[in-house]
């Protein structure tokens, strides 16, 4: 589960949306408000955030099961 969870969060840094429709269920649910749910939700957030000229850069520093 975590190495699936470390794969959504890493679509960020890659802009692959296929990925992240891949990794995520029809009926994810976002729990931050200003987010929408759902994988369409998702994925419009993430192109937000990797969008630009610079590209997004993700740094874990303690993951938990």
């Amino acid at each position: 589960m975590l190495r699936k969870v470390h794969a959504l969060l890493r679509t960020f840094e890659s802009r692959d949306e296929r990925a992240a429709r891949s990794l995520l269920r029809e009926e994810y649910i976002e729990h931050h408000v200003t987010d929408g749910t759902g994988v369409d939700a998702f994925v419009e957030t993430m192109k937000h955030f990797s969008g630009g000229a610079e590209k997004t850069r993700m740094t874990f520093l303690r993951v938990f099961e």
